[in-house]
Order: C-alpha cells, then sequence, then structure tokens
C-alpha cells in the first residue's frame, strides 16, 4: 500500500471515528435533554401533587375547624335555650308559690287541705295512718280526722284508723299533708309544693315549644 493510500484510509478511519463521536455527542445530549426533562416534569408534578394534597389538607383542616366552631355555637346556643327554659320554669314555680303562700291563708284551704289528706288516704288505702301537716294545719287536720275516716270507708269500703302524726312538716312545704302508714316505713307526700313541682314537669315541653318555635 502506498503512502497516500494508507493516509487516506486513516482520514477516513479518522472521520469515520469523529463522525461516530459527533453521532454518540448528540445520542447523549438527546437523552441528557430528555432526562433533564422527565427529571424536571417529574418535579412539577411531585410540587404540583403537594400543592395539591396542601391544599385538600387546608381544606379539611378548614373544614373540621368549621365543624368544632359550628359544634361549639350549637352547644352555646342549646346551652343558653335550656338556661332560658329553666328560668322561665323557675319564675313561673316561684310566682305560683308566692300565690299559694296567699291561698293558704284563705278559708278555701281548708277544704283543699281536706281533699289532700283523703286522696292520700285512698293512695295509701292502709289501715292506720298518721298525718303530718304544718304547726299552722294542725288543729284544721285533728278536726278533719272523723269526717275523713268516714268518707274513706265510704269509698274503699274499709277501716282507718287516723291519727295526727308528731312529726310537723316544715312551712317551706307551703300547705297539704304527708301521709305515714307501717310504723313510718312508708311515707307520701301530698304537700302544695310538691304537686305544684310534679305539675310543672308538664310545662318542659310547652315552654320548649315556645322558645324552640
Amino acid at each position: 500500500m502506498s503512502t497516500n493510500s494508507h493516509i487516506e484510509m486513516i482520514n477516513k478511519m479518522k472521520a469515520g471515528i469523529e463522525h461516530q463521536a459527533r453521532t454518540n455527542a448528540d445520542s447523549m445530549r438527546e437523552q441528557a435533554i430528555h432526562e433533564a426533562e422527565r427529571y424536571h416534569a417529574k418535579n412539577v408534578y411531585q410540587a404540583i401533587s403537594k400543592i395539591d394534597a396542601d391544599n385538600q389538607l387546608v381544606e379539611k383542616n378548614i373544614r373540621a375547624q368549621k365543624a368544632v366552631q359550628l359544634s361549639v355555637v350549637n352547644g352555646q346556643q342549646r346551652k343558653k335555650l335550656l338556661n332560658c327554659r329553666q328560668e322561665a320554669i323557675d319564675k313561673a314555680l316561684l310566682k305560683a308559690e308566692n300565690k299559694l303562700k296567699e291561698y293558704v291563708k284563705t278559708s278555701k284551704y281548708d277544704e283543699t287541705l281536706y281533699k289532700l289528706c283523703l286522696e292520700g288516704l285512698i293512695a295509701l288505702s292502709d289501715p292506720e295512718v298518721q298525718l303530718a301537716v304544718r304547726s299552722a294545719d294542725a288543729e284544721k287536720v285533728k278536726g278533719f280526722i272523723p269526717r275523713l275516716a268516714d268518707e274513706f270507708k265510704e269509698k274503699s269500703q274499709k277501716e282507718v284508723v287516723l291519727s295526727l302524726a308528731e312529726y310537723v312538716v316544715d312551712d317551706s312545704c307551703i300547705g297539704g299533708v304527708v301521709l305515714i302508714s307501717h310504723e313510718g316505713t312508708i311515707q307520701m307526700s301530698n304537700t302544695l309544693k310538691d304537686r305544684l313541682h310534679l305539675a310543672c314537669t308538664d310545662l318542659y315541653p310547652k315552654i320548649r315549644k315556645i322558645l324552640v318555635d
């Protein structure tokens, strides 16, 4: 092989190597660009996903806070409503108690006291009963005893032995009677205050309806 041919062959080889190197470099450059773009896209996607997740978490926290605040407000409103209802009932009770305190000073109270005693006797239906009343009512009830025994027998077809109890009912009961039988093991309150408070249990749904509606 001549020197010229040898040089030409070397030049061709160099050109081929150079071309291949350039091709490889372009390919590597494109691959690097592709990888960079893919990496960038991945980072962007992850960043967006994180933002979305953070936003969802924020929204969830906001909803939770609103729910808690609403629950607190509802609880406060309910407490306020219950307080208003109780206040209304307490005022009604106090007003009724004051009226009863005036009522027991009238002559009409005597017949009411008698009826409360008779009602209690019929409810107990025991053969021997003691009647406990306020000191102010003691003499009245003593006078009632014969009549009470007769009317009880007429209504129940039973005999009853009645007596005034040594126990004196406190004036805070306003009036009425506490019936005692079986040596004190059974007591039934039929005082005006207890009857009033029992009757006022019917006020709760009515007052609730007034306050809510």
